[in-house]
């Protein structure tokens, strides 16, 4: 029993000598010297000054733990060199939607449904005054087809003080809640396009062996079955060279630069087809994009005047974004951001056709019809019309939360983007001497075309000005920019600032992390050691009376050396049942190495 005491005890006793030999070693700045002070205000004062120590390298290394979190990233801007570039694609699209000769304003409505519904509603004498007065007053008393509720207490936070109205106050259900004057019989025309199947869209407009007089790549021709053909809500027909699902495999390259090496187009916009009273303006929208995106003439590109040839110089921009997580990026073939857009043109993610995507998605589920300035699966929803109010006011409230970032489209940026950046310059053309060359050229190919040549040359008219333009693309040089992220702060960073403020401040190094780990190794060895005293460590017994002291050796064998009690002055040892006296001389100095044992004095063990 007595022996079961003195082992705790001599375990409580090792621990305390192992953790105070620690402080006392240690090669942290601050300890030792607490540990080793002589008075209690020097104790206090190593203390605190630790203390403070510890603390500024806690609130230091916080900030920039929370820079990691957060995944801060560097833009790195980067002009490269490349021998061959990929050529862009190139959509064209007519600013007419479509074509006068479609719809006979003068005799009945022909068989074909498109025809009768257009036919119908241009000769509809009560079409603007309905067009006019679309919004019209709202006669229903049950409440929109939408929560309203949010948004009023938006309107009434938003507006001035003085009670006025702001400009992006929510539309009331009173009010005039649909397009401006300018841009309804547009609509209305649309609604009706949007209700027809797309091949009997595509047959209203502009065709492409009409529109497209000529096409040439680096000298060589092309031809308008290169183009493949989509239908947009506001222009109609459009028309995309060296794009996705087209008939240009593989891709163009160009190791040259300047006009001679790129795409030359000249095109014919019938302005004779132009619907009387609707299209305001004459010309050609021109988008250039990457193969993997959707055009959308409507937003982006280029309005080509005609009786004018166009230069369009563009430089290519690589962008490339980090993933996760230091951006919540989309990266290719993500089946998670998947769209209309991309299901119905064979194209790639971009953030325009998503947020496209989410407004109509937005405007089904509120309002029960799609907008038709959008594409919707055919057949399944209908178009929002003018002429319904609680629509109109439906739509324009979805509209009101798109434009003030109140709808939840979850619609991030592309990882890996391509873009163009443009220059642009114009010369009249075709220039007077030049026109009977091109009436030459154009024999047999266009007879619309021919004619008006023909008539200009006869009659000095300018009919080909008014209906021809030319277009010219290339790239001005083969240098291109790359945009990328970087990370700006890595793991190895953190931990080059974790040890750089965790030594200006504490003065802790790698090896002293090995001195901390030794004292548990050394906790664990007493803690392990069944009934051994620790190693290293001095043992007072003075207070055991009687009895012998039993020490297992390293082995855990059975008693192989004992202490006996101490009848006389003179240490004795009993070592494997043969008793050794120590001399007197000798008593602080005796060293078994067998054992690992040394006696300093009778009464005092130390163990190794």
């Amino acid at each position: 029993m007595e022996n079961v005491s003195l082992r705790r005890e001599s375990k409580q006793v090792a621990l305390r000598k192992l953790f105070g030999r620690m402080v006392n070693n240690s090669t942290a700045h601050g300890i030792p010297n607490a540990a080793r002070a002589e008075s209690l205000p020097r104790r206090l004062f190593w203390s605190v000054l630790f203390m403070v120590a510890v603390g500024m390298f806690l609130w230091q290394f916080s900030d920039q733990l929370v820079r990691f979190i957060d995944r801060p990233v560097n833009v790195k801007l980067n002009i490269s060199f490349s021998r061959e570039l990929t050529f862009p694609a190139v959509t064209v699209c007519n600013q007419n939607p479509i074509r006068q000769s479609a719809i006979d304003f003068n005799q009945e409505p022909q068989s074909s449904p498109p025809t009768q519904n257009l036919n119908q509603t241009l000769n509809d004498t009560a079409l603007d005054e309905d067009l006019g007065n679309h919004g019209g007053t709202n006669n229903n008393t049950n409440s929109p087809p939408y929560n309203t509720r949010r948004r009023r207490q938006t309107a009434q936070t938003s507006g001035d003080q003085s009670g006025q109205e702001s400009k992006n106050d929510p539309p009331h259900p009173d009010g005039d809640n649909g397009p401006s004057a300018g841009n309804r019989d547009m609509i209305r025309i649309t609604e009706i396009l949007t209700a027809l199947p797309t091949s009997e869209r595509i047959t209203l407009g502009h065709q492409a062996d009409m529109f497209i007089v000529n096409c040439t790549w680096q000298g060589e021709q092309c031809y308008a079955s290169n183009f493949t053909t989509f239908s947009n809500s506001m222009y109609g027909n459009c028309f995309t060279i060296n794009g996705p699902s087209g008939y240009i495999d593989p891709y163009w390259t160009t190791s040259f630069s300047g006009p001679i090496y790129g795409l030359s187009l000249q095109l014919f916009i019938e302005q004779d087809e132009y619907i009387k009273g609707y299209t305001a303006i004459a010309g050609a929208r021109i988008v250039i994009h990457d193969q993997d995106k959707m055009p959308f003439p409507e937003d982006n590109g280029f309005t080509i005047a005609p009786g004018a040839a166009t230069s369009i110089g563009i430089r290519k921009v690589l962008i490339s974004r980090e993933p996760d997580p230091y951006s919540d990026c989309v990266e290719e073939g993500d089946s998670d951001y998947t769209n209309i857009y991309m299901d119905s043109y064979d194209v790639g993610y971009s953030v325009q056709a998503c947020m496209k995507a989410c407004y109509q998605s937005e405007v089904i589920n509120n309002c029960g019809c799609a907008d038709p300035l959008y594409p919707f699966p055919y057949g399944v929803y209908e178009a929002c019309k003018t002429s319904n109010s609680t629509q109109m006011y439906c739509k324009a409230l979805v509209e009101y939360d798109y434009s003030t970032d109140g709808l939840e489209c979850d619609c991030p940026q592309a990882c890996s983007d391509v873009g163009f950046t443009t220059e642009t310059s114009s010369a009249m053309w075709p220039a007077n001497s030049y026109k009977e060359t091109l009436l030459n050229y154009l024999k047999g190919s266009n007879k619309k075309l021919e004619s008006l040549v023909g008539d200009d040359l006869k009659n000095g008219t300018n009919s080909v000005s008014e209906n021809l333009l030319r277009v010219d693309i290339y790239y001005q040089e083969l240098n291109y920019e790359v945009i990328e992220q970087e990370p700006a702060y890595l793991f190895s960073d953190l931990g080059s600032d974790f040890g750089g403020l965790i030594g200006l401040w504490i003065g802790v190094s790698i090896l002293t992390c090995f001195e901390f780990l030794e004292l548990i190794f050394d906790f664990c060895h007493v803690f392990c050691s069944k009934g051994a005293l620790a190693v290293n460590r001095t043992t007072d017994i003075s207070a055991v009376s009687g009895g012998d002291i039993f020490f297992r050796d390293k082995y855990g064998n059975d008693p192989a050396l004992t202490l006996n009690d101490r009848s006389s002055n003179k240490p004795r040892m009993n070592i494997n049942n043969r008793t050794t006296y120590v001399p007197e001389t000798n008593a602080q100095s005796l060293y078994i190495p067998q054992y690992s044992m040394k006696i300093y004095e009778p009464g005092l063990l130390n163990t190794s």
